[in-house]
């Protein structure tokens, strides 16, 4: 089974819980950035995507000392800002409501942009005490935030 099968399939056994996350994030797509504002700031330049993963604390005293901006996958962040990693982004795709604790608690958030999708559950632009992005999910709605690449998971997305 190819990845975009894998994400249709995803899509349609989660339907109503992406079409509820929608209609609740109306209000957090309506007032948050859009992608094209978040993505000109490093057009062309590099940066590092960091997931959670086995191997991301070992990762840690490497992220220090690049000077390249980090782009971290929801789950990522708590480790990361606790290791002295202080990320560029945060992006997060995660559905379900409990998805949205992954951010609960880690200190320094407010200063950090969050790009959340726009099907996210919607405790997570919600509950953020940082500047909000998100872009436009073609089919779904079409503001002008801007398209980005989608897959079947938080990292594909912040690539």
């Amino acid at each position: 089974m190819g990845a975009a099968q894998l994400s249709r399939d995803c899509a349609e056994s989660n339907r109503n819980t992406i079409e509820r996350n929608f209609r609740e994030n109306g209000i957090y797509i309506y007032v948050s950035r859009g992608e094209r504002e978040w993505s000109g700031i490093r057009a062309g330049l590099p940066v590092i995507v960091a997931g959670a993963g086995p191997s991301l604390d070992s990762a840690i005293p490497s992220l220090r000392g690049t000077g390249i901006p980090i782009v971290a996958c929801d789950r990522a962040a708590k480790p990361l800002i606790a290791g002295g990693v202080i990320p560029f982004a945060i992006i997060s795709c995660e559905i379900r409501r409990a998805g949205a604790q992954k951010l609960d608690g880690v200190p320094g958030l407010s200063g950090i942009p969050l790009v959340f999708d726009p099907i996210c559950t919607p405790d997570t632009p919600h509950r953020y005490p940082g500047p909000l992005y998100t872009y436009d999910r073609p089919g779904l709605q079409n503001m002008g935030k801007g398209e980005i690449r989608r897959g079947t998971g938080v990292i594909i997305y912040a690539i």
